[in-house]
């Protein structure tokens, strides 16, 4: 886009635009574990990804062995809907929720509602101000969802909320008492 006058006015500095394609990256790898990716920068190899079967593996090879070893992995389930987590313990928490990272069957989203329910099932375990780690993947039927909410595709609407923030409440609480 540096070459096309009205997309340059937008660009921001090479390491804010390196940011936010790494995060893209990020996020893309999460959510397609099954595939194999490759990223590069400066001609300097950042991320080589071999296609695997196993989420955590993928965690690991993108955030560190160390910190996929930790996390505490559960599912809860209520027929149609299935929710997955792998989340941190209350010992390894963070200042930013930069790893707390939600997916939708193969999409990377925000939602309100489950950030509620991941912050309620850490309440009481955390320091004021700190952020848990969350790697959180819900599989539901296409029509419990909609994703064409924003422009930006990260937000989403779900069918019935209330369902989705006892799943991932339940999950959350399973896995840290488990």
């Amino acid at each position: 886009f540096g070459r096309i006058p009205a997309r340059r006015a937008f660009l921001r500095t090479p390491a804010t635009e390196w940011s936010h394609a790494a995060d893209a990256f990020i996020r893309t790898a999460l959510a397609h574990p099954g595939i194999g990716f490759s990223l590069t920068h400066n001609r300097r190899r950042v991320h080589q990804l071999a296609a695997t079967g196993d989420w955590r593996q993928r965690v690991a090879e993108l955030f560190g062995k160390q910190l996929a070893d930790r996390l505490l992995r559960a599912e809860e389930s209520d027929g149609e809907v299935t929710v997955t987590v792998l989340v941190g313990r209350p010992e390894d928490d963070l200042p930013s929720g930069r790893l707390q990272h939600f997916l939708v069957g193969c999409r990377p989203f925000r939602d309100r509602s489950i950030l509620h329910a991941v912050h309620e099932a850490y309440r009481g375990r955390l320091l004021s101000g700190r952020q848990p780690v969350v790697f959180l993947r819900l599989d539901v039927p296409p029509q419990g969802v909609d994703v064409n909410v924003h422009p930006a595709k990260m937000e989403v609407r779900f069918r019935d909320p209330g369902r989705l923030h006892r799943l991932v409440l339940a999950a959350i609480r399973r896995a840290l008492l488990g």
